[in-house]
């Protein structure tokens, strides 16, 4: 089973806000900044660190008037007449936020802070608290103990079969996992996290649907095949009432859950800054009369979400094929409005002291205007969605395993000429333009 990684790692290229391209800079936090994350980073050390001329100042606007004039943006982006874009099929995700940060994330191997016993007795705690059971027959570790059998070393071992590990107060078990195949129930938990980042309560099991699947391989698109599917939505609110397993609700009432209380419950102190941010929704029918959601997630930060790393897409400016574009991000089963039944991959990173918070952002209007400059000239491309995301730029260097996301502007288009989508980048604290193409399996 492979741990799946939220990031999407970018490259960069450079253009300016209005005309020419801009210069190869990036936006840096403050040297002094070593314990505030709310430090602001303003228009003139923006400027002083070479991050901004008179094209950028002239085009930057406050963050309130960015996010409270986007949506209107977009709709006026449709009527002004842009040679190489339609918006017959678009739609946009109105950002709703009032803070936006130069994102630092500590993304390295972080030495474990819990001793065997300690994390073993939490997640015996965590059993309980999300499966409602926890049978030590069925708790399963692994370790990087040096006196382990070949055959143990860093593999997935029975906790009972190994007593001494478990009481030991050395700190060599990174990983628990409760598999109860009879129960249907099944739990991940890296030692270093708050939460678990994998969770099977096994009710689904329990509905009669069809799956091979036992619960440790069980994603929520593992039990969606075409003739089960009802709807894909890419909003969270399409107006129609569903008869889950657990009552009749809508996709609004299920979502406001999952992305408010749920977060609370999942991610706990984390949750102060982070909540999940329902992606995409899928409707699946477990039979004639009743239905499931299936949600495709990632994080948010303050409002923002983190842009989930697409499996397979590692080079960019170029051309690659992925079968299925949402791989690596999270997943999430639901069979009532308050009841999530299977959660799979959601890490929260730690948030490190170099996040600054910043001023100024590059509006819709002008990113969709760079957007269109660096697409190709006798093509129409059809803009199927935008959004602000924050996403990784390759030009900040990964020290230590720390990871930098700056906010983005981010279109996703369709080339009716080869059939493939594109996804276009605009960095939007500095205009850097970034894209790479992808065929759907």
């Amino acid at each position: 089973m492979k741990k799946l990684i939220t990031i999407l790692i970018l490259s960069a290229m450079l253009t300016g806000c209005a005309t020419g391209t801009g210069n190869n800079v990036s936006a840096t936090s403050n040297e002094n900044n070593s314990s505030e994350i709310s430090s602001l980073i303003s228009e003139e050390e923006l400027s002083s660190e070479g991050n901004t001329d008179s094209i950028y100042a002239d085009c930057a606007k406050d963050i309130e008037s960015v996010c409270n004039n986007a949506e209107k943006e977009f709709e006026e982006a449709k009527n002004k007449g842009y040679d190489n874009i339609d918006f017959l099929a678009s739609s946009f995700r109105a950002p709703s936020f009032r803070q936006c940060y130069k994102l630092c994330l500590d993304a390295k191997f972080i030495p474990l802070h819990l001793t065997n016993k300690e994390a073993y007795d939490k997640f015996m705690e965590l059993c309980n608290e999300y499966l409602g059971e926890c049978e030590e027959e069925s708790i399963y570790l692994t370790s990087f103990n040096k006196n382990l059998a070949p055959n143990e070393f860093e593999m997935p071992i029975k906790a009972t079969e190994h007593k001494e590990l478990v009481e030991s107060s050395e700190k060599d078990i990174y990983i628990f996992q409760y598999i109860n195949n009879e129960n249907n129930k099944y739990m991940w938990w890296n030692t270093k996290n708050v939460s678990p980042h994998w969770i099977v309560d096994g009710e689904i099991f329990e509905t009669g649907i069809e799956t091979n699947k036992k619960a440790q391989c069980l994603f929520p698109s593992s039990l969606l095949p075409e003739d089960k599917v009802i709807k894909h939505y890419n909003g969270k609110d399409d107006g129609e009432v569903y008869n889950l397993p657990n009552g009749k609700t809508t996709i609004k009432e299920a979502v406001d859950y999952l992305e408010n209380e749920y977060s609370k419950i999942l991610l706990k102190e984390s949750s102060d800054y982070y909540s999940l941010y329902v992606w995409e929704t899928t409707v699946g029918d477990i039979d004639d009369e009743k239905q499931f959601f299936s949600f495709y997630t990632t994080l948010s930060y303050k409002g923002i979400p983190i842009e989930p790393h697409l499996s397979g897409f590692t080079i960019y400016g170029g051309t690659i094929s992925a079968s299925d574009k949402h791989f690596n991000m999270g997943q999430t089963l639901m069979l009532g409005k308050d009841n999530v039944d299977v959660i799979a991959s959601q890490i929260a990173y730690p948030i490190t002291n170099n996040t600054t918070e910043l001023t100024k952002l590059i509006p819709f209007e002008k990113a969709m205007d760079i957007a269109s400059e660096k697409l190709s000239e006798g093509t129409v491309f059809s803009l199927r969605e935008a959004d602000l995301i924050y996403s990784k730029v390759q030009l900040d260097t990964t020290i230590d395993g720390e990871t930098t996301l700056y906010p983005h502007w981010r279109f996703n288009f369709f080339n009716p000429n080869d059939n493939k989508y594109l996804f276009a980048y605009v960095n939007a604290v500095n205009g850097q333009f970034d894209y790479f193409t992808y065929t759907k399996g």
